[in-house]
């Protein structure tokens, strides 16, 4: 049985703001883009529901900036597409959106590439957080969710 959410005060979340929003398993594409739209918070949306992920640590950006900078200086060298990083949202199918890390998508493949999200890509990279629904969602839920949708290549990378 899950409990109510407190802060240190005994404060509980902002309900009314809450109802503005659709409940879980409710929400449509459009919702999910509103909110996404502009914020800096982290937020995926599979079948209906948004799942707010974890903070990037330190570590977690030091290997996304790594990784990132030798992944597009490689891609830029052979002319060979695109490459971009969190958050950016990668549509997997009519109710599902991810944020990997780090988005690759080769020169040929360029329609996926779209202004609020892109509907496809050739490589996603996700750096793994340390909780165990992270681990869960990276190692298991978005591989088959990746290979479902066609992309070819995942690279989970784990600290």
């Amino acid at each position: 049985m899950s409990t109510i959410p407190t802060n240190t005060f005994g404060a509980e979340p902002a309900w009314d703001v809450a109802l503005l929003f659709p409940y879980q398993g409710e929400w449509s594409v459009g919702d999910y883009l509103s909110l996404t739209d502009g914020t800096n918070q982290l937020v995926e949306f599979a079948d209906g529901k948004v799942e707010v992920l974890e903070m990037p640590t330190t570590a977690h950006q030091r290997i996304l900036i790594f990784l990132f900078k030798l992944l597009s200086q490689f891609v830029e060298n052979g002319d060979l597409g695109e490459v971009m990083i969190a958050a950016l949202r990668v549509r997997l199918g009519t109710r599902k959106f991810r944020e990997p890390d780090i988005v690759f998508v080769r020169r040929e493949n360029q329609a996926y590439v779209q202004e609020r999200f892109w509907t496809g890509a050739d490589l996603v990279v996700e750096i793994v957080s340390e909780d165990a629904e992270s681990r869960e969602r990276d190692y298991v839920t978005k591989r088959a969710e990746y290979a479902a949708a066609g992309i070819p290549e995942y690279w989970i990378v784990d600290p």
